[in-house]
């Protein structure tokens, strides 16, 4: 696994999935300008070593933002990746966090407080016209829960205000959130951290949907199969991963203050807001030579879509399945804004098993965001729309297999729900071939599907594949 975020830039490079951008950019519109024409082909990572207006530092951006660099960052193949994630969930008791000294701590060698805090020296970009101002997208932010001291490791928006404050979205029903109302309720502020610019295991768990006792560093040890090395910060009761490109430490105060509008992971602007927290920014540590980390948030694809993709397909597999004998895979599809829409597969062992699926995944903490849901049999793949689609159309009948259900949890990012009330509706469609106890036809009685099996060149065929076989080169279409 990767060390930090350099290492793993290089590793990219080396493997041609990094573009270093030399031209002078503008943090003002133009980065997000760029990104967002990259993202539309799914393009590369990207480093802008020439920032308008900010000398010394250099930005990152769309860095696991394909699932090819995902899987890369996992160890793993886009195939596996999600099941790998959810298998070593298992082992996250392994591999707990490990706080060292700060002396061998790399995000501490420069160390700025009192005047020298000014969160605006920073290449954070405006990354969209309509946006309220500079905001962090892919900062790992980092609270602990008042009662346990589990920290909880997510990834919000934060925008910044003033030279030593930022504004904070969090979410409704979110750990932060639960974490921010307790010290509320007795008018006390909630110590907080942003860490930016970490190795890219980090990034992923900081879109973690697991319980509330669960430590997302844990996950990352588990993940990366070592322990995450942490170090505490300066000013706020709080551990960091100790190889951070950047942490900002602060204080989420009991107040509010005006917040947004930002271009959301929707492809809508989610609009301003007067409700959010704001952050006391007590302390700002960085590595010599730093690289601030930027994503673009936009209509997917996007660096979000992708990571989602994984953190949020795993944690709802590993959940759903203990619940679930027979889901062998579940996926967010990457097109589908946020968590509105997934996959489940099924091995189905019993009439109604599609259902009992669907209820497994909704109960689960990510799980109860979906919009659209399917379920399909076990031969289809989750990832591969072409063969959900024709599980749709050709085994689901809508007056039977489709169930919309009313007043369900939603996102209020959700630009279709009016009021913001945090309640919406949902679709779940059973795509799975049904037994004949669930209204299909005696096995008997089925139409068959089409099969080459009976033909003596199929087998050599598919040992051998097509350009194999027909003695040319097919490779630029062929899989594997």
């Amino acid at each position: 696994m990767y060390n930090d975020l350099r290492e793993f830039l290089t590793v990219l490079k080396n493997k041609n999935e990094l573009v270093e951008v030399t031209k002078e950019v503008d943090a003002k519109f133009e980065i997000g300008d760029i990104c967002r024409k990259v993202n539309d082909i799914e393009g590369p990572a990207l480093l802008f070593k020439n920032i308008k207006g900010y000398p010394g530092w250099t930005l990152a951006a769309n860095v696991i933002g394909s699932l090819n660099r995902i899987a890369l960052a996992m160890d793993s193949t886009v195939d596996k990746m999600i099941t790998d994630y959810a298998d070593r969930l298992k082992d996250k008791e392994k591999f707990p966090a490990k706080i060292i000294p700060k002396e061998g701590a790399p995000c501490k060698e420069v160390i700025l407080k009192g005047n020298d805090i000014d969160v605006t020296k920073i290449p954070i970009p405006i990354w969209h016209p309509s946006d309220g101002g500079p905001f962090i997208t892919i900062g790992s932010q980092i609270t602990k829960d008042p009662d346990s001291g589990v920290p909880n490791v997510s990834m919000l928006r934060q925008m910044v205000q003033k030279k030593d404050q930022i504004g904070i979205n969090p979410q409704p029903g979110k750990h932060t959130q639960i974490h921010f109302f307790k010290k509320k309720n007795k008018n006390e502020s909630l110590d907080f951290a942003v860490a930016i610019g970490v190795d890219p295991i980090i990034s992923i768990v900081s879109c973690h949907n697991g319980p509330l006792n669960e430590s997302e560093f844990d996950v990352a040890g588990a993940l990366r199969r070592d322990p995450v090395k942490l170090v505490k910060c300066e000013t706020v009761d709080v551990e960091v991963p100790a190889t951070a490109e950047l942490i900002i430490e602060g204080h989420i105060l009991p107040e509010t203050c005006p917040e947004g509008p930002f271009g959301e992971y929707t492809g809508w602007f989610a609009p301003a807001t007067t409700h959010n927290p704001p952050v006391k920014i007590t302390c700002i540590t960085h590595r010599k030579n730093p690289i601030f980390q930027g994503l673009y948030e936009g209509k997917p694809p996007t660096e979000d879509s992708a990571i989602t993709t994984l953190s949020f397909s795993a944690s709802i597999l590993a959940s759903a399945r203990e619940n679930c004998a027979g889901l062998v895979a579940y996926a967010k599809n990457q097109y589908g804004a946020g968590y509105m829409m997934g996959v489940g597969a099924i091995r189905k062992m019993f009439p109604g098993h599609a259902k009992h699926a669907m209820h497994a995944i909704l109960g689960t903490e990510a799980g109860k965001y979906q919009k659209v849901l399917v379920i399909v049999d076990h031969s289809i793949n989750v990832q591969d729309m072409r063969e959900v689609i024709w599980a749709i159309t050709t085994r689901c009948r809508p007056e039977r297999d489709i169930q919309l259900e009313r007043d369900a949890s939603g996102s209020v990012l959700d630009p279709s729900m009016y009021p913001k009330s945090g309640i919406c509706g949902r679709i779940m469609i059973d795509a799975t071939e049904k037994w004949e106890e669930e209204g299909n036809a005696p096995f008997a009685q089925r139409q068959k599907l089409i099969s080459h099996v009976g033909s003596p060149y199929w087998q050599d065929l598919c040992e051998k594949g097509l350009s194999r076989y027909l003695g040319v080169d097919l490779s630029k279409w062929e899989k594997g």
